[in-house]
């Protein structure tokens, strides 16, 4: 019990952390020594405090009072609907003093201060090592009482790591097979998908949220999650101490070195059993199946548009950002995607790698030659669901459609005039800067708009000139 003078006379000798009651200190007591006292009689599973048991037990009874009024979610406790209500405020009342990082979860704010404090309050009673988080002290345990949860249907070996099952998984190819014997209560609200523990799930999380807690102390980048991290700071030493013993390339992390033997032996342990096609990593593979499952994990937190690849995100989100990090060098035009400066270069060297096969013209980039492509064979794949009509390119389609929305996206910055298309724009800008890109050539006078040279060669000079061959050399 706290004196008169608000201290915490109770204090324990191991870690020196202080308590006022001494059931407070009874309790904490049992993260160091494990003891679980209080058992759940439907899974033998133990825990320290009663009231987590409580909190367990709803698991095996399926019950879910708690209901959210925004989404119709439904949770078992009134603590899960406290912590969901934050995905939709977006609220993170806990923040760090140190490095004022914030989160939306007590749990997750506590842990997060033992990467400063470097307490680790969770020891294992048989070798006295220390762990920073329950969890850690959970698979360590494993070393001692020779548990191996995840087994492999295929061949019945058992793992004690789920890692190292995992990495057995894709070397016997019985992925579609393999039989996990632990529960997965801990499903995620927004995609469904379930996991056997909760750090598991929150980690998912962060691809919904966002959220990257751990910050590289070098160039500031953010990961969701450790192993992330640490996999990155080899960048900043420049150490790659894995070297491939057939090229003598070095790589930082052995699983680059892994990737990279794939080159030379021709390995694709990866295989689709949609298609068949196989794929060298796993990360490849990963990507290739959302092409079959529509899945979208990767959720735009300004507009809640969904992407199947976290590049993708990346990408789209340039576009609430207004950020264009790729420059040409040349005029010092910027680009939001790297594929946009390759193509606007070409407009500076002239170059035409994409040449139609049929009468021989090149083009640029592939889109060009693709919509060329459509006219010789006459093919118009994109229809418009309003009046039927169809169009070679995708962007004729979305231009036509504005015809029937009345949308007008593009504003001139100067009266804030609207236009249904980017050229409409350009050329009433003209309007505002004064330039006159048309000049006759008998005349030298010079015109904002190659209809007003039309008018203006047809009334003065159009004897013996054609009126044609007059706009392209203004043009040229």
């Amino acid at each position: 019990m706290k004196d008169v003078k608000g201290e915490n006379p109770l204090k324990l000798n191991l870690c020196h952390k202080a308590f006022a009651e001494m059931m407070s200190l009874k309790a904490h007591t049992r993260v160091h020594t494990g003891v679980n006292s209080y058992r759940c009689d439907v899974c033998d599973k133990t825990f320290t405090r009663a009231d987590t048991l409580r909190n367990h037990t709803v698991i095996h009874t399926g019950v879910k009072r708690y209901q959210c009024n925004v989404c119709n979610n439904v949770f078992p406790r009134k603590a899960n609907l406290d912590e969901h209500r934050k995905i939709h405020s977006g609220e993170r009342p806990y923040q760090c003093s140190v490095c004022d990082k914030a989160f939306a979860r007590r749990g997750g704010f506590r842990t997060h201060m033992r990467t400063h404090t470097g307490e680790k309050p969770y020891m294992c009673d048989v070798c006295e090592k220390m762990f920073a988080q329950q969890s850690q002290l959970n698979v360590h345990m494993r070393t001692h009482t020779g548990e191996k949860p995840y087994k492999c249907y295929l061949c019945d070996k058992a793992f004690a790591h789920y890692s190292t099952f995992r990495s057995h998984i894709r070397v016997v190819n019985c992925r579609s097979r393999v039989v996990y014997t632990e529960e997965k209560p801990f499903k995620c609200n927004l995609c469904h998908k379930a996991f056997a523990k909760r750090m598991s799930l929150e980690t998912h999380t962060r691809i919904h949220t966002g959220e990257k807690p751990f910050q590289c102390n070098v160039c500031d980048q953010s990961f969701t999650q450790l192993g992330t991290l640490r996999s990155h700071t080899t960048i900043h030493s420049g150490e790659k101490r894995y070297k491939c013993n057939l090229c003598n390339n070095a790589f930082p992390k052995k699983s680059n070195l892994d990737d990279h033997r794939k080159i030379h032996s021709g390995e694709k342990p990866y295989k689709c059993s949609v298609c068949g096609n196989a794929f060298a990593r796993r990360a490849g593979f990963n990507s290739h199946m959302r092409t079959h499952t529509g899945e979208k994990p990767y959720l735009c937190n300004l507009c809640d548009k969904m992407f199947p690849e976290r590049a993708c995100l990346k990408r789209h989100m340039r576009i609430h950002s207004g950020e264009k990090p790729f420059m040409c060098n040349l005029c010092s035009k910027v680009f939001a995607e790297s594929s946009n400066l390759k193509r606007h270069i070409r407009t500076h060297t002239g170059e035409k790698p994409y040449m139609c096969s049929l009468c021989g013209k090149a083009f640029s980039d592939t889109s060009s030659l693709q919509k060329h492509t459509r006219s010789h064979a006459g093919v118009k794949p994109y229809k418009c669901k309003v009046c039927a009509k169809e169009f070679a390119a995708r962007g004729n389609l979305r231009s036509h459609m504005r015809t029937h929305t009345g949308e007008r996206p593009y504003a001139c910055d100067v009266c804030e005039r609207m236009f249904a298309e980017r050229n409409y724009l350009k050329e009433h800008m003209k309007v505002h800067t004064g330039e006159k890109t048309f000049k006759c050539q008998v005349c030298d006078k010079s015109f904002a708009y190659g209809t007003s040279l039309k008018r203006h060669t047809l009334k003065r000079h159009s004897k013996g000139i054609s009126v044609q061959s007059e706009l392209d050399e203004s043009v040229t």
